[in-house]
């Protein structure tokens, strides 16, 4: 690191669709803690971004001052085999990392919705499974399609724990710490980044999932187009793009609290398939109890 330079002391490396958009909201209110505000970054995952090197990701924190604790938070660094050696080599082996956690079968469901609403995928939920081998999972534009894998915890909880100390690590269960125990859980990881508790707006909902009334403004939106490319160079700031994104959705969709479930039937197969053995691995890697996910 250069003198000059402002890094993270802590990052939060997945998992998406895991409450990670909310963390980050909430975090960045804390007087200690500095993050930029976009979140994922995607420097340490997507080969494009890192080759701009590091200078390139140091311009986030910039505006950091002397604020005790510089975050980032971007949810697939733990998904990818490369990642935890780019880590080291840039933050070194000290780094606090944070992993959110969620049933694995309404993790890929919920990402495979998302994916869906934003146009990357077109099909049933059973259709992306079975087509999921077909990807390679450490290329970064194949990860629209890997949902399965990418909720195959212990697979990349141990690839991490190859390279970190399991004490610089914090796991948080989505439905029993952050949806259930939300204040006793933000004590504890204020605790772990050794700042002092705040009251912060902990149950505001940031972010709420919908559907789209207009397909093609979604796809606008999202999509590699011309008129995307246009803005870019147009509307240079990430604030401004995203503060017009912010304004321009609402208005082209329907506000929606994920209210399509899963289907219990397949999320019982897919459990007996895919992941019970999976909990179980991942429930020894982090010494806690999963056998609600199980159940």
């Amino acid at each position: 690191m250069h003198k000059n330079q402002s890094l993270p002391n802590f990052l939060c490396a997945g998992a998406a669709k895991c409450g990670t958009t909310s963390l980050h909201a909430i975090l960045a209110e804390h007087p200690q803690i500095f993050l930029p505000q976009r979140k994922e970054i995607h420097f340490f995952e997507n080969n494009g971004n890192y080759s701009k090197g590091l200078d390139w990701y140091s311009k986030y924190f910039k505006n950091a001052n002397e604020k005790k604790v510089i975050g980032e938070i971007t949810a697939d660094y733990m998904f990818f085999d490369y990642v935890p050696e780019r880590i080291i080599e840039a933050l070194g082996k000290n780094i606090k990392i944070i992993f959110m956690l969620r049933n694995p079968v309404d993790r890929s469901y919920s990402e495979y919705l998302f994916n869906v609403r934003r146009g990357f995928f077109k099909g049933t939920f059973e259709e992306a499974i079975q087509n999921e081998k077909k990807y390679d999972p450490n290329i970064f534009e194949n990860r629209y399609y890997v949902h399965i894998y990418r909720s195959m915890y212990s697979i990349h909880l141990s690839r991490m724990m190859k390279f970190f100390h399991r004490d610089n690590m914090k796991f948080i269960l989505f439905e029993e710490d952050f949806v259930k125990n939300k204040e006793r859980m933000f004590t504890d990881l204020f605790e772990f980044l050794e700042i002092s508790y705040a009251d912060l707006r902990l149950h505001q909902t940031f972010k709420p999932s919908y559907t789209p009334r207009i397909q093609w403004v979604q796809n606008l939106v999202y999509q590699p187009n011309i008129f995307k490319s246009m803005a870019k160079n147009l509307l240079p700031s990430y604030k401004i793009k995203t503060k017009i994104k912010d304004q321009l959705l609402p208005l082209f969709n329907c506000s929606k609290q994920e209210v399509e479930k899963i289907d219990a039937s397949l999320k019982h197969k897919l459990i007996k398939d895919y992941f019970y053995e999976e909990i179980n691995k991942t429930q020894d890697l982090i010494k806690r109890d999963l056998s609600i996910w199980n159940s």
